[in-house]
């Protein structure tokens, strides 16, 4: 019985690490897509394809689970606007700074998410490991510092710059926010139907953005547009399959992974080769990642 707990543990353990390692992956995807089209069309309209492109994705998904009818029924309708508005709202934040920065710059703004969301479980005592939360906050923070100072030189902050990390920091902020309110949700409803009603969402609050002036967009768009929903439909149901399974805080630290892809495809793109800062802000990263079930087992031992 014993041997059966523990092998129950460690296939939980690996759902948990496939689940959010996936949708790092389809994340950092889904912003390239999203810098590729923010380059012809305003991002009130990415939102809407992005929420639109992605709602067939997640009718299937949760379909799966069930009849339409019983896997779309939720316990609390006003918790999921509240986790809806707040999510879109720090999504569309997210979005201008990729528009106005270069990928993986905006990216590495985005990991205050983490910070913020271990800060929040510490002092709410989600999670009693604090130290191993702080220290892989701290690592995956100074492996962010590293790449991020690749693009920070005093000589090149401008206008544009400094409003896209206003963006970006505002984002992390609404990303915590909204994060720490799908653990709550997925108590009591399903993640294909928390991750459909956000979708659902942006599909309507991009298409109020309308009347403000939309751009008419090329096949290159038209993928990208399509790439951005799909991508981001995966990513958002494996996301909140990895936090019904586990606390914000642990799922959290494998949003450093985002930079280590967004990274390799800017570095791809452009042809260069990485410098030494950023090998070793990808291993800060890496380091992040292995750090809490090292300091776990410690304990352990």
């Amino acid at each position: 019985m014993r041997d059966k707990v523990v092998a129950m543990k460690q296939g939980l353990s690996t759902a948990v690490v496939g689940f959010a390692v996936l949708s790092t992956i389809t994340a950092a995807g889904a912003a390239a897509c999203v810098q590729i089209a923010a380059q012809d069309i305003p991002i009130g309209q990415i939102v809407f394809f992005r929420g639109i492109c992605a709602l067939p994705i997640l009718l299937l998904c949760t379909r799966l689970d069930g009849p339409l009818c019983v896997s779309l029924s939720v316990n609390s309708p006003m918790k999921h606007l509240q986790r809806a508005l707040i999510g879109c709202a720090g999504l569309t934040c997210f979005y201008v700074s990729i528009s106005l920065l270069p990928l993986s710059l905006a990216v590495a703004v985005s990991y205050l998410v983490p910070t913020f969301v271990a800060v929040n479980e510490v002092s709410n005592s989600k999670w009693t490991s604090g130290f191993s939360l702080i220290a892989t906050a701290l690592v995956g923070l100074g492996g962010v510092a590293l790449i991020l100072g690749q693009h920070m030189a005093v000589d090149t902050i401008d206008a544009r710059i400094g409003a896209g990390l206003a963006c970006g920091v505002l984002g992390a902020v609404l990303t915590s926010a909204a994060l720490i309110r799908v653990r709550a949700l997925t108590k009591t409803d399903a993640p294909g139907a928390i991750a459909f009603y956000f979708s659902l969402a942006c599909t309507i609050l991009g298409l109020m953005t309308l009347s403000l002036g939309w751009s008419e967009f090329g096949t290159t768009v038209a993928v990208a547009l399509a790439g951005c929903g799909l991508l981001s439909a995966i990513s958002h149901v494996t996301l909140t399959q990895a936090l019904a399974r586990a606390g914000a805080a642990k799922v959290a630290p494998f949003d450093y992974l985002i930079l280590v892809w967004t990274l390799g495809y800017q570095i791809f793109a452009s042809g260069r080769s990485p410098t030494m800062a950023e090998i070793a802000g990808v291993a800060g990263v890496i380091l992040a990642m292995q750090l809490p079930g090292a300091l776990q087992r410690a304990r352990s031992e």
